[in-house]
């Protein structure tokens, strides 16, 4: 990738305040540039709602200076962000991926003695410092925005005042799902009494997975017909195991990915 206009660079310092301010590159482990990727693609891909922008990579001494080459318009995103913590000391008001990468820094910063000022060439002054002292971490009462599948019958639609679907699923649990006329009225499928999957979005609570029902709105009916092979599924997980071997808590893995605890 060419620099040009069009592209800014987004820096992220890294000093060793556990030996004497520096740490050279010689020391800086595979290892620990994975996890620095890892985070920054997070962050950076949590700043567009489309597909992310090319970011290319690299690395120049002053202790180690990680150097990410990417989109001006990217890279403003990211300084509005870093502002935005700098000034509120504190993670609120982010979104879950953005707020979870800097609470990964957090802890990397925390377990190495690691000093991280994070910038960009579009807005040099705007610095966010992570350091073994700060505490950029999610509070566990908060309420996400986020988008979940949800299966089963549906049983009631309409609404004189409000419209909404009623989904009730096979354990018995009820959902009440906000929906506009518009998507009810145009719906050519005979609704009541089928099964199916239901894409809504809403308000999740962060510590426990809990949605918060009266927060659901339709996104999209799926028509929903499982078939379960499991020889099929056997094979498959087969399969995939031994590339799970290093992952110590499958579960939190998912949660991650997922975007909640």
């Amino acid at each position: 990738m060419a620099a040009n206009n069009s592209y800014a660079t987004i820096f992220f310092h890294i000093d060793d305040k556990n030996h004497s301010g520096r740490v050279s590159m010689k020391d800086y482990d595979i290892r620990e540039l994975k996890e620095l990727l890892e985070n920054v693609d997070m962050l950076l891909s949590s700043q567009s709602k489309d597909s992310r922008a090319t970011v290319s990579y690299s690395v120049d001494g002053g202790s180690v200076l990680n150097k990410f080459l990417t989109t001006r318009q990217m890279a403003i995103q990211l300084s509005a962000v870093l502002s935005m913590v700098a000034i509120q000391n504190s993670l609120d008001g982010l979104e879950l991926r953005t707020a979870r990468s800097f609470e990964n820094i957090q802890q990397i910063a925390r377990k190495r003695g690691y000093e991280f000022e994070i910038y960009s060439s579009e807005k040099p002054e705007s610095i966010l410092k992570i350091t073994p002292q700060t505490d950029f971490h999610i509070k566990e009462d908060v309420w996400v925005d986020a988008e979940f599948y949800l299966y089963g019958t549906l049983v009631d639609a309409g609404g004189k005042n409000t419209s909404n679907i009623h989904i009730t699923t096979e354990k018995g649990k009820n959902y009440t799902i906000a929906t506009t006329r518009e998507q009810l009225r145009d719906e050519e499928r005979n609704l009541l009494y089928k099964f199916f999957g239901v894409r809504a979005s809403g308000k999740q609570k962060l510590d426990t997975g809990e949605i918060k029902e009266d927060s659901l709105q339709l996104i999209e009916l799926l028509t929903f017909n499982p078939v379960f092979n499991e020889k099929y599924i056997g094979s498959l997980i087969k399969k995939a195991t031994p590339k799970w071997a290093d992952v110590k808590d499958v579960d939190e893995w998912v949660r991650g990915i997922r975007g909640h605890e």
